[in-house]
């Protein structure tokens, strides 16, 4: 179970180590699913064509979250703003 959010990442090396034989279970993916049916079960999918907004919200530099977040979703991550952590 890739259960990090990094790990999907590393999906071809652990593939090359682990071989073929070995099931590769991407936590997020699964997690996707279920939220997704759980949503169109409780018809709250939202009916619109749009993709809506993305809103991030980091206590790291939102400069560093947002090259990051590029690499790891392969598009602008959207709108990241800071959230020191004193005030959680």
């Amino acid at each position: 179970v890739l259960g990090c959010t990094h790990y999907p990442l590393l999906k071809p090396a652990i593939r090359r180590v682990a071989g073929h034989g070995v099931s590769l279970i991407d936590s997020a993916k699964e997690t996707a699913r279920v939220v997704h049916r759980t949503l169109e079960e409780r018809r709250l999918l939202n009916p619109s064509p749009s993709k809506g907004e993305s809103i991030f919200y980091t206590t790291d530099d939102p400069r560093s979250f947002s090259r990051l977040g590029f690499r790891f979703l392969g598009r602008k991550a959207g709108s990241v703003f800071h959230l020191p952590l004193e005030s959680l």
